[in-house]
């Protein structure tokens, strides 16, 4: 209900969301794999509109060994 609520489930919003994803784990995984772990953290401890999705993504990553 809250997604419907907060209009997170429009497709704009959700392609958005991808967008920006994609180009986070572009910059990621461009990045040095000693080095990858700061930019993580340092994404994820600002407040951002896609914090949710983030968290969710650097967790596939870790656990993926990519992190």
């Amino acid at each position: 209900q809250t997604i419907r609520d907060l209009g997170l489930d429009k497709l704009d919003v959700m392609y958005d969301r991808f967008v920006l994803m994609n180009i986070f784990i572009e910059e990621l995984l461009s990045l040095a794999p000693m080095d990858r772990r700061a930019y993580a953290d340092s994404f994820t401890q600002q407040p951002n509109e896609f914090a949710g999705i983030a968290g969710m993504v650097i967790e596939q990553l870790r656990q993926d060994g990519h992190i």
